[in-house]
């Protein structure tokens, strides 16, 4: 089950029938606009685009870095063509850090028109960002999340978007503080065991 800042109601229900809060998400935002800090990209890697022939590379080094997320579960073929006919696959905003031919890192940028007419904002999404294993610790992610922030500031975005799990054992929402990105808004995941539910 599922709450968002404000659903009192809902929350109340969820505690009544003896749900319990066991994840915290948060939408981020940041204007792009404001400075960001230069920063130098980590020794031996380079950005570079991504061409149809990386797709399926790109996508084993995103399920790779994805194993050890809370709620993971292995994608297939299909969810690979579904994601390659997406509405929102966007290669060409993507910023990829290379080492050599190996992905070390990724942030899937997109820009979605049809939720920013909705919204009334131009917002950029700085969406599934990762750094795989052995790149991790190197300032892979705040180097691709900063250009990220550069992209969508020359493109006249009004602010950018990411969500976070605060329970992330990587302390991804510390990194996101230290980019300018702030909370917008908390979702709430719940379970009851089901042992403790009566027929």
């Amino acid at each position: 089950m599922w709450s968002t800042d404000g659903e009192s109601g809902a929350i109340a229900l969820y505690d009544a029938f003896g749900y319990r809060i066991v994840r915290t998400l948060v939408e981020m935002t940041r204007p792009p606009g404001e400075p960001v800090v230069s920063q130098p990209a980590p020794s031996g890697l380079e950005v570079r685009p991504a061409s149809a022939a990386h797709y399926h590379a790109i996508w084993n080094a995103w399920e790779e870095a994805c194993a050890d997320h809370w709620g993971y579960a292995r994608r297939d073929k299909n969810d690979f063509l579904r994601w390659t006919t997406s509405r929102l696959f966007q290669p060409e905003l993507w910023k990829i850090a290379w080492d050599g031919d190996q992905v070390a890192g990724l942030v899937l940028n997109c820009v979605d028109e049809r939720r920013n007419a909705w919204i009334g904002r131009r917002r950029g999404y700085t969406q599934d960002v990762f750094a795989r294993r052995p790149w991790r610790r190197r300032g892979v992610a705040r180097w691709l999340l900063s250009e990220s922030i550069r992209m969508f500031a020359e493109m006249g975005m009004e602010e950018t978007y990411l969500g976070v799990d605060t329970e992330n054992r990587s302390g991804a929402h510390v990194l996101y503080e230290s980019l300018g990105y702030a909370p917008s808004r908390r979702h709430f995941a719940y379970r009851k065991p089901l042992e403790s539910c009566t027929p």
